[in-house]
């Protein structure tokens, strides 16, 4: 339980860090286009983020085995994937479209391989949603017997 409340803890602070960058992004970017998509990706991972806190929350107080916490996985995780799609889809299409210069394309093999972290993490944390689920099944039906 310590190191759930460790990972808890670790995951507010990169919600409040992600919060700041989102109020740096809005007030230093200029308007157009690519602004709402720039600030769209933090926002999807932020609330990807909070999903996962509620569901690490709900483990701390209810034990590793109950059904918000599966629920507040699986919707952190699709917001994850959701967000790497969007990432890796642009970084792609700045990649295409950007000059050849070796530096910028650099940055955008780590942009899209950044993304793809994410995509990655997503899927991670729906599998670990399903894994939860089942544990839940079992220990109903070990109480159940006992």
């Amino acid at each position: 339980m310590k190191r759930i409340k460790l990972l808890h803890g670790i995951i507010i602070t990169l919600v409040i860090l992600l919060i700041a960058r989102s109020f740096f992004l809005i007030f230093s970017i200029p308007l157009g286009l690519m602004k709402n998509i720039i600030i769209n990706i933090p926002v999807l991972l932020l609330l990807g983020l909070i999903y996962i806190e509620r569901g690490l929350s709900y483990c701390i107080k209810n034990g590793y085995f109950n059904s918000k916490s599966i629920l507040k996985f699986k919707r952190g995780g699709l917001f994850f994937i959701f967000s790497g799609l969007i990432s890796l889809i642009m970084g792609a299409i700045m990649l295409f479209f950007q000059t050849n210069t070796i530096l910028v394309q650099n940055l955008m093999y780590q942009n899209i391989s950044k993304s793809f972290l994410i995509l990655v993490i997503g899927l991670g944390l729906v599998i670990i949603s399903d894994f939860i689920k089942k544990g839940n099944i079992i220990q109903s039906e070990n109480d159940l017997t006992i």
